[in-house]
């Protein structure tokens, strides 16, 4: 009989104090729960953190003694950031990170009980906006005589010549019963890999010094890692190019707080652009993630920490670095290793202390050493942003794979050396449907940024880093690197980089400019270049600018396509504009240079299987309504996009209505429309729209009865254009 039960408990805490101010307010949450969210923003704040306020919070249950015997306990995967458990008065714990998991114990149980937790995320706690509160899933736990716990059972794989698979089970502390001797043999197994995502379970049985015994079932995959300096990343022995994508574990209009519906839309949308890994920065996220990778198929850099002795920020890791980093690592090699989605351990993103002395490369063998006492199978490695001082002081000596973050020059000097990989490659600031141009001798230039606005073209190069046309260009040129990591997925909260601006001017931009999709989840422009070199499933065909340029008619405009074919044929209102060839251009886009008149702009592209594949641009007229279509379903939650349209059903990204979203049969949960300079609650119905579009996010709150959403302009009773 299994001893360990754990019940997920969906609401913690039925009241939540925020200590905003003298006053204390008491209110119904649902857990995970971020108490920073839409509590305002405020300039004098800290722009890492988007402005944003994280008030002390106190999370408050009461609850009546169990009556099942056996050891209580309850085990929080997450509570942002420092954290200070209390059981009727009496303190019982707490941790100093929100990343990793703790457990406090419930002893000597009154016939009824209250359990508070008390939270608080100063200023200047990370880089990038990171919320306050229980964050993630809390659970409560029951042991009952000895425990077979998760943490302690490992399970590893290795593939033989023949092709059979030889799985190997140890337990700490314990001695493995079944499956006997802690090994059995697979003859004809079936592989995990991102496009076969086979998985297993193994029952566990083991007895420790006094004969005890227990079980437990563990989720496993049968597949091997190997870096190489020569051929790359070697995946179940064959080699397999990393097409990853950088991601903070944030979900735009929810918060911070953890979101299984929200992380299924992002991890659907990197399938479709033709992603195969994922690094988590720049700690470990939730243990469901690594689930859903395993399930889905995503390989996955995990990351565990941002900040080592030297501070990035004023209340960062380092405060607690010298204590705790020992017993953190250990917790997170040991949360994650039977995850077959980890390839590889991160021991820190751009740590100052890498471009230290001596000492930089004694803590990574230090931290090297901590991770292979728990698992040999896969290769440690770092996110090195300063690699000349890292490579004389022993730190890149002391990882087994190098990851690089920019600095594409060092992928040439590093070769033959050491297996290498961008970790962090191609920065770009864009806004979504954003062309932004000054007039030189009749054509329309692009420029990156005109206000707070940034241009969907991304002109703009950095000293620091290659733009992505070039950071790709630098990938297919040096075969021997394992692949790269891009920044980033989706913009994010806090650290809203500008062009041109520091720190204090980034008001009154809130979240960054940097991903591949807004803040809302709707693809950028770059998108598409990736798509086009990553997705070799589907076909990608994808012009801009947009069509739509009164005033401008003469004026020639840079039209670019991202496409997976060879060549392409535009044409302007049927005429043709020339064939453009890839065989032609360094390029990885295709140009034309065209004079402006409306109507249509269209591309047709010809695909290697010989079909013909069209995109267009179509000039817009004046707004006749707002088409409403389902985007996204998971878990309980709707993701709507809202569109501005002309009477001819054309989307209109002039468009910045005032607009009300009104719900039937669901609870609306949040609305956005990815502009970084929007103040606008994300709970409010109230929200105008940026570039023509924005995303309204449902509850549903029957399985019968879909949410229907009714879109009004603010000032208008009448409805407008409404279909699904």
């Amino acid at each position: 009989m299994k001893t360990r039960m754990t019940v997920r408990i969906i609401l913690l805490l039925l009241a939540v104090a925020v200590a905003a101010t003298a006053t204390m307010v008491d209110a119904a949450v649902t857990l995970p729960h971020d108490a920073a969210l839409d509590q305002g923003y405020d300039r004098t704040l800290d722009p890492d953190q988007g402005f944003a306020r994280a008030p002390r919070t106190v999370y408050r249950r009461t609850f009546a003694r169990p009556d099942a015997e056996g050891r209580f306990s309850i085990r929080f995967d997450g509570v942002h950031l420092e954290s200070s458990v209390s059981l009727n008065g009496r303190w019982i714990g707490g941790f100093h990170t929100g990343y990793l998991p703790f457990e406090v114990p419930l002893e000597a149980l009154a016939p009824t009980n209250t359990v508070e937790v008390e939270v608080s995320a100063p200023q200047g706690n990370a880089r990038w906006y990171q919320g306050c509160g229980i964050l993630r899933d809390v659970w409560l736990v029951r042991r009952n005589g000895w425990t077979l716990e998760p943490e302690a059972v490992a399970v590893t794989t290795e593939l033989n010549a023949d092709g059979s698979a030889v799985v190997r089970v140890r337990a700490e502390g314990a001695t493995v019963v079944s499956p006997a001797n802690g090994e059995f043999l697979v003859r004809e197994p079936r592989l995990w890999t991102p496009e076969t995502p086979f998985l297993q379970e193994l029952e566990v049985v083991a007895k420790n010094a006094a004969g005890e015994s227990d079980s437990l079932k563990v989720r496993y995959g049968i597949r091997t890692v190997e870096f190489t300096k020569d051929r790359g990343l070697l995946l179940n022995g064959r080699p397999y190019r990393i097409k990853g994508i950088c991601q903070h574990e944030t979900f735009g209009a929810l918060g911070a707080a953890f979101s299984l519906a929200a992380t299924k839309r992002e991890l659907r949308t990197l399938k479709d652009l033709g992603v195969n890994a994922i690094r988590t920065v720049h700690n470990p996220f939730s243990p469901r993630f690594y689930e859903l990778c395993d399930e889905l198929g995503f390989l996955v850099k995990d990351e565990a920490f941002d900040e080592w002795r030297i501070q990035h920020t004023a209340n960062g890791y380092h405060r607690f670095f010298d204590a705790c980093w020992t017993n953190d690592l250990q917790t997170f090699v040991h949360r994650d290793r039977n995850h077959p989605c980890v390839i590889i351990w991160s021991v820190g993103n751009e740590i100052p202390d890498h471009a230290t002395g001596a000492e930089g490369g004694v803590l990574t063998r230090a931290m090297v050493d901590v991770v292979r006492a728990l698992d040999r199978t896969r290769p440690v490695a770092a996110g090195i942003c300063r690699p000349a001082p890292a490579f004389t002081n022993g730190v890149m000596s002391a990882l087994d794979v190098v990851g690089l973050n920019y600095n594409a020059n060092w992928f040439e000097k590093l070769r033959g050396w050491k297996p290498v990989f961008g970790s962090e490659t191609a920065p770009s600031l864009a806004e979504r449907d954003t062309y932004l141009f000054e007039e030189k001798n009749g054509r329309m230039v692009p420029v990156q940024s005109v206000g707070h606005r940034e241009c969907a073209y991304s002109p703009k190069a950095f000293g620091w880093a290659a733009p992505a046309e070039a950071a790709l260009k630098v990938q297919i040129d040096a075969p021997w690197s394992a692949g790269e990591f891009v920044w980033c997925t989706y913009d994010y909260l806090g650290e809203p980089n500008h062009t041109g601006r520091n720190k204090t001017q980034y008001w009154p931009a809130r979240s960054s400019y940097w991903g591949l999709c807004d803040l809302a989840g709707f693809p950028k422009d770059r998108y598409y270049l990736y798509r086009s070199r990553w997705n070799e499933t589907s076909p990608t065909v994808h012009l801009l600018p947009d069509w739509t340029h009164p005033g401008l008619e003469g004026k020639v405009f840079p039209v670019w396509c991202y496409t997976n074919a060879q060549e392409a044929e535009l044409f302007l209102n049927g005429r043709s504009q020339g064939v453009r060839r890839f065989a032609d251009t360094q390029d990885l886009h295709l140009n034309w240079n065209v004079a402006y008149e409306p109507g249509i702009l269209e591309v047709r592209a010809k695909m290697p299987d010989g079909t013909t594949v069209i995109d267009r641009k179509v000039t817009a007229g004046p707004v006749a309504g707002y088409v409403v279509k389902k985007d996204f379903e998971s878990d309980g939650l709707v993701f709507f996009r809202i569109d501005a349209v002309d009477s001819a059903g054309n989307r209109v990204i002039g468009c910045e209505d005032e607009v009300r979203v009104n719900v039937l049969n669901g609870i609306l949960m949040a609305t956005d429309n990815g502009d970084a300079t929007d103040h606008t609650r994300f709970a409010s119905p109230v929200r105008r729209l940026f570039r023509g579009s924005l995303l309204a996010v449902i509850r549903r709150t029957s399985s019968d009865s879909f949410p229907q959403v009714n879109v009004t302009r603010t000032g208008f009773r009448e409805n407008r254009l409404l279909s699904r």
